[in-house]
């Protein structure tokens, strides 16, 4: 009987383990950013909400700016485009608000003149 010699792993073996390994570190990585970029986003969605519903429309627009909406549910992007459209329209009031008080003001100083 001739003895068995130890199983040796070649080095092509040995570089394809390696690119194996290499390849799951990187895919968990992604994997565990993609998660934090979620909690982020969930977390901007529930500050713009909360913004919203105290009256602070400048915070809730910021919060949204923040919202990767690709990473929301069907439903959570329901409450994002409901909130969004009442902080944009909000927005647009108050703008026109403040360029009618800027042409009432205008006419104003040209009358008194």
């Amino acid at each position: 009987m001739t003895p068995t010699m130890p199983w040796h792993p070649s080095i092509s073996s040995l570089e394809a383990q390696i690119e194996d390994l290499t390849s799951q570190i990187t895919d968990a990585k992604n994997e565990e950013q993609s998660s934090a970029g979620k909690v982020n986003t969930y977390e901007q969605l529930l500050q713009a909400y909360v913004a919203y519903t105290d009256g602070d429309i400048e915070k809730a627009g910021t919060a949204l700016g923040n919202v990767n909406t690709d990473y929301l549910s069907d439903d959570s992007m329901t409450v994002y485009d409901t909130i969004n459209a009442q902080v944009n329209a909000e927005y647009i009031r108050k703008q026109q608000m403040l360029t009618m008080r800027r042409s009432l003001h205008r006419q104003s100083r040209i009358t008194s003149r």
